[in-house]
């Protein structure tokens, strides 16, 4: 079990503190009380509707499918963990790699995200990474979220979480065709406009000299300094999902993502 690491034991109780008399608000009614590292800890404190999603929940049966799967039995996992409350755990399937231009590597992969505060609902964003990117990129990525998150319903999420996984490893070959169309339109000169144009059509208004300085450097790196519409992609798609520079819902970000990537394709 690859994400055993933050599958502590964790619990929804009343807020000691009603039971040594004190009066709390309605929003600090109960509290989240978990063993991390096996030392009981107060995580949060949240109101009596709260509904605790654990991370055993999820990961015990999404790990034990992609196991049972050869197309994503050799998934590999890094865990992003935030104080004990905030979880992302970000899934690669090593099968599933491809090479844009024959130098720009892309590989599948999945991310879930759970919280013990109440700041994220569980959910999964289908994407694709990018060695080179140093937050990973969120090509054509599409959102799961789950609203009603009792625990039968979780167990049925997860299991769709899975099949939306391998439908997207299905089409992942048609995905990176698409990436590499994008590569194959080079710009000499103008692309400065071009990013502009299209981040601003996309709904993007900041940071346009940030994605012009990553788009800089990746063509350089990778691509002999010439800037393609892929660099450009993937210079708006790294500010838009900077958590530094952008504090929108992953959700949202998802979809303004998919925005750029139609924009490019159609122009």
């Amino acid at each position: 079990m690859k994400t055993l690491a933050i599958q502590f034991p964790v619990e929804k109780v009343e807020n000691p503190q009603v039971a040594e008399g004190y009066a709390t608000t309605t929003e600090n009614s109960h509290a989240i009380i978990g063993s991390p590292n096996d030392q009981k800890t107060m995580l949060h404190y949240c109101a009596e509707r709260y509904k605790l999603v654990t991370n055993a929940e999820i990961f015990v049966e999404l790990e034990r499918l992609f196991s049972m799967n050869p197309k994503t039995a050799d998934y590999q996992v890094t865990i992003h963990n935030h104080k004990n409350v905030q979880f992302a755990v970000d899934f690669v399937f090593p099968q599933y790699k491809s090479l844009i231009k024959k130098v720009d590597e892309v590989i599948a992969g999945f991310t879930v995200r759970n919280s013990y505060n109440g700041k994220w609902n569980f959910s999964g964003f289908l994407n694709s990474y990018r060695e080179i990117c140093s937050n990973g990129m969120w090509g054509m990525a599409q959102a799961l979220t789950v609203s009603n998150r009792h625990t039968e319903i979780v167990l049925v999420a997860v299991q769709t979480m899975f099949l939306e996984v391998i439908n997207s490893l299905d089409a992942f070959e048609m995905q990176t065709a698409q990436f590499e169309l994008l590569a194959s339109v080079e710009r000499q000169t103008g692309w400065e406009d071009r990013l502009e144009e299209i981040a601003k059509k996309s709904g993007i208004a900041k940071y346009h000299d940030e994605a012009k300085a990553i788009a800089r450097a990746e063509s350089a790196d990778l691509y002999g300094g010439v800037v393609n519409d892929f660099v450009i992609y993937n210079a708006l798609n790294n500010v838009l999902f900077d958590n530094s520079l952008n504090k929108k819902p992953q959700d949202t970000r998802a979809k303004i993502d998919q925005v750029v990537f139609a924009n490019l394709l159609a122009n």
